[in-house]
């Protein structure tokens, strides 16, 4: 029982942080799709320009998909000894962060590399479980996770500095 109050502590708030930090990834705005054109007047564009063509682009759908493998780990979590669920759902969410880690966030909106590095942990808590052996083992696995939410907080704040969304 308290292996499952552990896991879905750190869940609870990894998802949380990443639901609020990606919700802007599904909301409506106009630039054109997909990222910027290497050319002249691509580098004209503003970072939020950028920004908001990223987050409406390529990104929009493991956007949406990384929150969903998020979503169902907490929900596996949420389930007594489920330790087969949650190590499924970890890897999962895993995928998930590779598929959006393959669409990096513009530099000028992420310079310090946040998001980059909160996907890194997802990833790593995936493989961890992968390998993990019982709920301890499970539990140990899921550690790197507890950085999640303070990478996303500084996201959020650093994006917010670099193009007031």
């Amino acid at each position: 029982m308290a292996g499952k109050f552990i896991i879905g502590a750190l869940l609870t708030t990894a998802v949380l942080v990443t639901t609020a930090v990606l919700a802007g990834c599904s909301s409506a705005a106009n630039p054109a799709s997909g990222g910027p054109a290497k050319t002249a007047a691509s580098r004209e564009l503003t970072c939020k320009q950028r920004y908001l063509a990223w987050k409406n682009g390529p990104a929009k759908s493991a956007a949406e998909q990384f929150t969903a493998a998020q979503t169902a780990l907490s929900a596996a979590a949420s389930k007594n000894n489920n330790v087969a669920g949650v190590t499924a759902a970890a890897e999962a969410d895993g995928r998930a962060a590779a598929r959006l880690g393959a669409f990096p966030v513009p530099a000028c909106a992420d310079p310090h590399g946040y998001l980059a590095q909160a996907l890194t942990d997802v990833r790593a808590a995936a493989a961890n479980a992968a390998s993990a052996n019982g709920l301890s083992g499970l539990v140990a696995a899921l550690a790197p996770l507890r950085a999640v939410p303070t990478l996303e907080g500084d996201f959020t704040a650093e994006l917010k500095h670099t193009t007031g969304v």
